[in-house]
């Protein structure tokens, strides 16, 4: 299922513009008590319920800090802003204020194919020392990178499908050894 690849990385792309054209009315989610992310597979997991649940501030928690500053980055660039507006669209981002849950989780939930994200299983694929791990989605088979922040794994995102140089190399299978 390369297909989810595809669409997470240009759900990236799609989802930049903070306003829509003509923006959706949406139902106000209530707050959820989403668990914290104790496990790397958990991250994962627990990001893609956030976003099926309309929880867009713990979504936003559940990104690490370096998908959070690429995806702000984005924005910014797109939208032109000043420096004071940046910081006011982090704050934007970390209260889920109604502009972006019209314009950016709006768009990134239909970019990124959210339905196919929530039928997959996370499992550990890979742990890169005590705070760097990688997880695998099945049956899509693909690869997601997860790190540990202030006390909780967190989903790197953009890290994973905007960063190839920082992919690490899968282990070779046990057929591959021989």
């Amino acid at each position: 299922m390369r297909h989810l690849v595809m669409i997470a990385s240009l759900g990236l792309l799609l989802a930049a513009p903070v306003q829509a054209q003509q923006p959706p009315v949406l139902p106000q989610a209530a707050p959820t008590a989403t668990p914290m992310a104790q496990k790397p597979e958990d991250a994962a997991r627990l990001f893609f319920l956030a976003i099926h649940q309309l929880d867009y501030s713990r979504a936003w928690q559940l990104l690490t800090q370096g998908s959070q500053a690429r995806f702000l980055k984005i924005v910014a660039e797109t939208e032109a802003l000043t420096p004071a507006e940046q910081e006011s669209l982090r704050k934007a981002f970390e209260q889920a204020d109604i502009e972006l849950q019209r314009g950016f989780w709006t768009s990134f939930r239909r970019s990124i194919g959210l339905s196919d994200w929530l039928k997959q299983t996370f499992t550990l694929d890979q742990q890169q020392g005590a705070d760097v791990a990688w997880i695998k989605a099945m049956p899509a088979n693909i690869r997601l990178q997860v790190r540990r922040e202030n006390q909780e794994w967190r989903i790197a995102y953009t890290e994973t499908f905007l960063d190839a140089a920082a992919r690490p190399k899968p282990s070779p299978s046990p057929q591959e050894k021989r």
